[in-house]
C-alpha cells in the first residue's frame, strides 16, 4: 500500500514538474499573438515587441509573463516619432485565468527602464492620444470572430525602474524632463479597503514655462503611506514626505472622487522650516558647493484646498510663507545678500476665485548697503482687479552676480533704480478716469551688461528711463548694443496698467533709430551634424529662421530708421519707415531702403493672426524696386532665382513694380506655389551669357551673337501664380535679331515659350536654309525673286532650364517667304499705277496753279483799282472839310472885327464868334466820316469780287 501511494506522489510531483515547461510552451504563441492583436487593434498606434518569456517556476503556482524590447511607434500627425520604448516588462498573471480564458487577473507589474517622449502640438493634439473611438473598436471587434478579453487587476506590488520621461508641450508653451525616475507601489489592491506605500524617486525633473526656468534638475522623492477605499473611491494621506532638494513638505488630509467630482480637504506644510530649504530650489543653487553656503533664517510654508473641484467649481484654498531674518552668502564670493524678509499671504474662503486675496506687506532684503523694498495687494481679479503696489530701491547686478550663482548669465553687471507706486481698480482706467488710479514713479537701468548662452551674443543697456503715470508709460530714451548692434528708442506705451492687470491690449507709439543692426548674430543655429569618414571629422553648420510670431494684445506705430541692416548675405542701408503692429499683424506703411545698389519702397503686411498663419505666416506687399543689380538679385533672393533663372545668367540693372501675396514655411521661406503676383519691369543694359536656353538656340540657328547679346531698355509685364510665372508679349534685341518673346516657366525649372524673331538671311543655320532654298525652287522663275535680308522664325521652348529643348517654326518661315514674293509682284504693279497716277496729278496741279495765278492777278487789279477810288473820296472829303473850317473862322474873326471896342459887344461877339467855329468844325468832321465810310465800303466790294475770283 505505502509503496502504491509512493508511485502516486512521485507520478503527480512529475506531472507537475512536466507541466510547468510544457504550459508555457504551449500557451507562449497564443498569448503573444493575443497581445499584438488586441494592442494594434484598440490603439492608433504600431505597437511590437521581443521576445516573449512565460514560466511557472519563478511564480508558481502562478504565471510569470515577461514581453521585452517593446516599442510603440507613432502615426499621422506624429510619423516617424516613437512615444515608448521599454526595455522590460513583466507581469505576475493568474495561471487559472489564463486557461479559463474569462477573465485574466494580473497580480504584479515590473516595468524596466521606459522611455517616454510625449508632445503636445499647438493645437492641443497630443501623441499620447492614442486610444481609437470605441464606435472604431467596436466595429473592429464586430469583424472578428473573437470576443474581448476581461482583464482583473489584483496588484499587490507595480514597480517602475530607471524611467525617463520627456514631455513637450507647445499648446502651453511647456516643456518638462524628468531622470531616472524610480517608482514602488505596493499594496493589495484585491481588498475593498487597504492600504498602500508608495516610494518615489527622482534624480532630477526640469521645467520649463513661457521660456522661464522654474525647476532646474530639481533631486525629489516622495515617501507615502495611504489608505484608499476602493467603494468610495476615497484616498487618505497617512505618514508621508515629500522632498525637492532641500525642500521637505508634509501633506494630510483626503481626496474622494467617486465620479467626475473631485471632493477634497488637503493641507501641506514644511517640517524643518530653515532658508536653506526654499533657496535650494533657486535654479544652480543645489550644487556641489550648496554644503558650503552660508546662510541663516526662518522659513514656513502652509497651504491647504478644502470643497469640490469641478468644470464648475473650485474648492476653498489658501497659502501661508514667510521669511524672517534670512541671509545668504556662498563661498569664495564677496557680497551676502542680507536682512532678506518676507510674508505673503493667499487666501480664498470659498472657492470663488474672484475673492480670491494676495496680501505681501513685505519683501526686503539689502545687497551691500543698498536695500530694497516691496509690497503687495490685490484683490477681485476677475470682476475688477484691485492693485495695491510699491516697490523702491536699487538693485546692483554685478552684487547680485556676486551674490548667487547666476550659471546662465555672464559678466552681469548695471543698475537698476526703481521708485514705483499703483494703487486702483482696473475699471478706473478702463473708464478712463486717470484721476482716480495712482500711478506715478520711474524704472531707470544704467550700464547693464549681461551675456546668456540661450542668447549667445552680450546685450549692453547704456541708459534706459521710463517714467509711469495712469493714462501712460514715457519711455524717456533707451540706448543699447545688441553683440555688434545698437539701438536707441523712445515713446509712450498707453494703457499699460489695463495690460498689466486685465491682458487688455498695450498700445504705444516708439521712434527706433539705428546705425548698425546685423540681424545675423540673431539667427537661430539649427541642428550641428558631425560625420566622420577615413578617420576625419567634419562639421556641417547651418542656421535657419523659425516663424517669427507677432504678439498678440500689442497695438504700437513705429516710427523707424536704421542706417545699416545685415541680414544673410545683404546688406540693406538707409531704412525708413512707419510700422504698425496690431492684432498680431506688421503693417508697413511707405518704408524704404537701398539695397544691392538700388532702392525699394515697399507697402503691405505680415501677419501670424489665425493658427494656419502662426505655422505659415501670410503677406501681402506693394514693391516698387528701382535699379537693382540683376545677377545680385538672382543671388540673394530665392523668388527672384526661382521665377527667373536668366537672372544668373544676366548682367544689367532693372526696376520693377509688383503685388505679391502668399504664405512662409516654418523657417521663413517662401512657399512658392502658393505665390500670386502681378507686376511690371523694365531691364536696362541687359547683357545674357552662358544661359543654356540662348546657348541652344545660338547652336540651332548657327548664330553666335544670341548666345553672348546685350539689350536695352527691354519692358516686361507678367503674373506669378500656380507655381509659375506667365510673361506678357515683349520685345527685345539679341545681335541683330529683333525678338518677341511669350510663355512661362516654374518653380521646377520647366519652360514654355514661343520666340518670334527675325533673322538676318545670312546668319540662318542649314537647317532654316534648305527650307528657304526648297521653297524657291518649287516656284516658276523663282531663282530671280529677290529674297529679304531677314527671314522670320517661330522658336518653340520646352524642357527645363538646365536641358532646353529648341524646335524651329519652318512651316511658318516658308509662308513668310511666299507672302515676301508676292509683296514683290504687287509691290511691282503698285510701282506703274503709281507712275501713272503722278503724272495725271502732275498736269491738273498745273493747270490749278495757271488758273489760280490768272484770277489772282484779277483779284489784285480789283482791290488796287478799289484803293485808288478810295484814296480819292478820302482826299475830296477832307478838301471840303478843311474849306468849311476855313470859311468858320472867317465868319468868326469878322464878328468880332465888328464889335469895335466897347467891352459888352466884343464879349458877346466873342461867344458869338466860338460857336461858329464850333459848328464848322462839326460840320467838317462830319464831312470827312461820310468820305472815309465811303472809301471803306469802296475797298470792302472789291475784295469780295476779289475772293469770289479765287475761289
Amino acid at each position: 500500500m505505502l509503496k502504491k501511494l509512493a508511485f502516486i506522489l512521485i507520478g503527480l510531483i512529475i506531472i507537475l514538474l512536466a507541466s510547468a515547461v510544457v504550459i508555457p510552451i504551449i500557451f507562449k504563441d497564443d498569448i503573444l499573438a493575443f497581445v499584438k492583436k488586441e494592442a494594434n487593434k484598440s490603439l492608433n498606434a504600431e505597437v511590437d515587441f521581443g521576445d516573449l518569456e512565460l514560466s511557472l517556476f519563478s511564480s508558481f503556482p502562478d504565471l510569470y509573463f515577461e514581453l521585452n524590447d517593446i516599442r510603440v511607434n507613432n502615426k499621422s500627425p506624429f510619423d516617424g516619432m516613437t512615444l515608448a520604448e521599454i526595455k522590460n516588462l513583466n507581469l505576475t498573471v493568474d495561471l487559472m485565468s489564463v486557461i479559463n480564458g474569462e477573465q485574466i487577473e494580473i497580480v504584479g507589474i515590473n516595468i524596466i527602464q521606459p522611455n517616454i517622449d510625449v508632445k503636445v502640438l499647438e493645437d492641443g493634439t497630443a501623441n499620447w492620444d492614442i486610444a481609437k473611438p470605441s464606435e472604431e473598436v467596436e466595429e473592429e471587434i464586430k469583424e472578428t470572430d473573437d470576443a474581448p478579453a476581461q482583464f482583473e487587476i489584483g496588484l499587490k506590488q507595480f514597480t517602475i525602474q530607471e524611467a525617463n520621461i520627456n514631455y513637450d508641450d507647445a499648446s502651453m508653451n511647456l516643456s518638462t524632463s524628468i531622470n531616472n525616475l524610480n517608482y514602488d507601489l505596493k499594496g493589495d489592491f484585491t481588498q475593498s479597503v487597504f492600504e498602500i506605500e508608495n516610494l518615489l524617486a527622482i534624480d532630477a525633473i526640469s521645467l520649463d514655462f513661457d521660456g522661464i526656468k522654474y525647476l532646474k534638475e530639481v533631486n525629489t522623492s516622495f515617501d507615502a503611506k495611504m489608505k484608499i477605499d476602493l467603494d468610495s473611491s476615497k484616498y487618505t494621506f497617512e505618514e508621508n514626505e515629500f522632498v525637492m532638494n532641500a525642500l521637505k513638505l508634509k501633506f494630510g488630509g483626503w481626496v474622494l472622487m467617486p465620479e467626475e467630482d473631485i471632493a477634497m480637504d488637503v493641507n501641506f506644510e514644511t517640517n524643518s522650516p530653515t532658508f536653506a530649504e526654499i533657496l535650494s530650489l533657486v535654479p544652480g543653487v543645489y550644487t556641489a558647493d550648496f554644503a558650503n553656503i552660508e546662510s541663516k533664517g526662518q522659513l514656513g510654508i502652509a497651504g491647504y484646498a478644502k470643497g469640490v473641484f469641478n468644470d464648475n467649481s473650485y474648492p476653498a484654498f489658501g497659502l501661508n510663507m514667510f521669511i524672517e531674518d534670512a541671509m545668504v552668502k556662498y563661498p569664495d564670493v564677496p557680497s551676502a545678500i542680507n536682512d532678506i524678509q518676507l510674508t505673503l499671504l493667499v487666501n480664498n474662503p470659498d472657492g470663488e476665485l474672484d475673492h480670491t486675496i494676495v496680501e505681501m506687506p513685505k519683501l526686503h532684503f539689502k545687497m551691500g548697503q543698498e536695500p530694497f523694498d516691496m509690497k503687495l495687494f490685490s484683490k477681485t481679479p476677475i470682476s475688477d482687479p484691485y492693485i495695491d503696489f510699491m516697490a523702491k530701491g536699487k538693485v546692483d547686478l554685478k552684487r547680485l552676480q556676486e551674490a548667487m550663482p547666476l550659471e546662465e548669465l555672464e559678466g552681469l553687471s548695471g543698475l537698476i533704480t526703481t521708485n514705483l507706486e499703483a494703487k486702483g481698480n482696473y475699471s478706473t482706467i478702463e473708464q478712463e478716469r486717470y484721476e482716480d488710479f495712482k500711478l506715478s514713479g520711474d524704472l531707470g537701468i544704467q550700464n547693464m551688461h549681461y551675456n546668456s548662452k540661450d542668447i549667445g551674443q552680450p546685450v549692453d543697456i547704456v541708459n534706459m528711463l521710463m517714467s509711469f503715470n495712469p493714462k501712460n508709460v514715457t519711455l524717456r530714451n533707451l540706448n543699447m548694443k545688441l553683440g555688434s548692434s545698437d539701438l536707441q528708442m523712445n515713446g509712450s506705451l498707453n494703457n499699460f496698467v489695463a495690460y498689466a492687470l486685465a491682458d487688455s491690449t498695450l498700445k504705444g507709439s516708439l521712434n527706433m533709430t539705428s546705425t548698425l543692426f546685423n540681424a545675423n548674430e540673431w539667427l537661430e543655429e539649427s541642428e550641428t551634424t558631425e560625420e566622420t569618414s577615413n578617420a576625419e571629422s567634419t562639421t556641417e553648420d547651418t542656421s535657419s529662421l523659425e516663424v517669427f510670431e507677432v504678439p498678440a494684445g500689442i497695438d504700437f506705430v513705429m516710427n523707424t530708421s536704421m542706417n545699416k541692416i545685415l541680414y544673410d548675405n545683404m546688406e540693406i542701408t538707409n531704412a525708413k519707415g512707419n510700422l504698425v503692429v496690431k492684432n498680431e499683424k506688421v503693417v508697413m506703411n511707405g518704408v524704404g531702403m537701398k539695397i544691392l545698389g538700388g532702392n525699394v519702397l515697399m507697402s503691405g503686411f505680415y501677419s501670424t493672426q489665425t493658427p494656419a498663419e502662426k505655422k505659415n505666416p501670410s503677406f501681402d506687399f506693394d514693391m516698387e524696386l528701382l535699379n537693382m543689380d540683376i545677377q545680385k538679385s538672382a543671388t540673394t533672393f530665392n523668388t527672384v532665382e526661382k521665377f527667373a533663372p536668366v537672372a544668373k545668367s544676366s548682367e544689367g540693372m532693372f526696376s520693377t513694380k509688383l503685388n505679391i501675396k502668399g504664405n512662409l514655411d516654418n523657417e521663413m521661406m517662401p512657399l512658392y506655389d502658393q505665390i500670386t503676383g502681378k507686376g511690371t519691369m523694365q531691364v536696362v543694359d541687359m547683357i545674357i551669357k552662358g544661359f543654356p536656353l540662348t546657348d541652344k538656340i545660338g547652336d540651332k540657328l548657327n548664330y553666335e551673337d544670341i548666345k553672348r547679346f546685350k539689350s536695352d531698355n527691354v519692358n516686361i509685364s507678367y503674373e506669378i501664380k500656380d507655381g509659375r510665372i506667365f510673361f506678357d508679349p515683349f520685345k527685345f534685341k539679341a545681335g541683330q535679331m529683333n525678338m518677341e518673346v511669350v510663355g512661362s516657366n516654374g518653380i521646377d525649372e520647366t519652360m514654355d515659350y514661343t520666340i518670334n524673331t527675325s533673322v538676318p538671311r545670312d546668319k540662318l543655320g542649314s537647317e532654316a536654309n534648305q527650307a528657304v532654298s526648297g521653297l524657291l525652287s518649287s516656284i516658276k522663275g523663282g531663282d530671280k525673286i529677290k529674297i529679304g535680308e531677314t527671314v522670320d522664325l517661330d522658336i518653340k521652348v520646352g524642357g527645363t532650364v538646365t536641358d532646353p529643348t529648341i524646335s524651329l517654326g519652318v512651316k511658318d518661315m516658308a509662308n513668310n517667304i511666299k507672302d515676301d514674293i508676292k509683296d514683290q509682284v504687287k509691290e511691282k504693279v503698285d510701282e506703274v499705277k503709281n507712275k501713272v497716277k503722278d503724272e495725271a496729278a502732275k498736269k491738273k496741279a498745273e493747270a490749278e496753279a495757271k488758273a489760280r495765278a490768272e484770277a489772282q492777278a484779277k483779284a489784285d487789279k480789283i482791290i488796287k483799282d478799289a484803293e485808288a477810288q478810295a484814296a480819292k473820296v478820302r482826299a475830296q472829303g477832307k478838301s471840303t472839310a478843311d474849306q468849311i473850317r476855313k470859311e468858320g473862322e472867317a465868319n468868326a474873326q469878322k464878328l468880332i472885327k465888328e464889335a469895335g471896342s466897347n467891352p459888352l459887344k466884343k464879349k458877346a461877339a466873342e461867344i458869338a464868334a466860338d460857336k461858329l467855329r464850333k459848328e464848322a468844325n462839326d460840320k467838317a468832321n462830319k464831312t470827312e466820316q461820310e468820305a472815309n465810310k465811303q472809301a471803306n465800303n469802296i475797298v470792302s466790294t472789291a475784295k469780295q469780287k476779289a475772293d469770289a475770283l479765287l475761289k
